[in-house]
């Protein structure tokens, strides 16, 4: 089964928008083609598909922002960044989605969320209810309270911030 098909067939996606696919250039949304990206979630979503948005992009917003000269190097500059980015990207979101009448809702997690089985359970209904209600969850691992990811010589592998 080819790609695509195995797509039409699925009754969840869970879609990845990383930094370089939401930035124009160094510090700024591509409406136009996030704008897209959306309305073929929306589409799937309407084709009876439940859908995932996981976003990055809060760093990279949020550094030049704050007046720094390029992407910072300590956690504590980096965590800035991603509170200061996480609140123009959600905004992006709002923006490009309530003229199709959908509501964005952000989801932030940490590593804690998904390894204790009580939270885990939690996030799973809160999804629910969130797609229940017609809500885009749209999930960003929080870089501004976790230091995992956010910094530049941690693993790509951990579920952390990568903004």
């Amino acid at each position: 089964m080819s790609g695509r098909a195995a797509l039409a067939n699925s009754r969840r996606i869970v879609v990845t928008l990383g930094t370089r696919a939401l930035l124009a250039n160094a510090h700024e949304i591509d409406r136009e083609r996030l704008g897209r990206r959306l309305e073929e979630l929306l589409r799937a979503r309407a084709a009876g598909c439940s859908v995932l948005l996981v976003s990055s992009g809060a760093i990279g917003l949020g550094w030049p922002r704050l007046g720094y000269a390029g992407r910072p190097t300590t956690i504590p500059q980096l965590q800035a960044a991603a509170a200061v980015g996480q609140s123009h990207l959600m905004q992006q979101y709002i923006d490009l989605l309530q003229p199709h009448g959908v509501h964005a809702a952000q989801v932030l997690l940490t590593h804690g969320d998904l390894q204790d089985r009580r939270r885990y359970l939690n996030l799973r209904l809160a999804l629910e209810a969130l797609q229940e209600a017609g809500a885009l969850p749209i999930i960003s691992a929080s870089a501004a309270t976790s230091c995992m990811r956010a910094a530049p010589w941690a693993p790509r592998s951990s579920p952390a911030p990568s903004g």
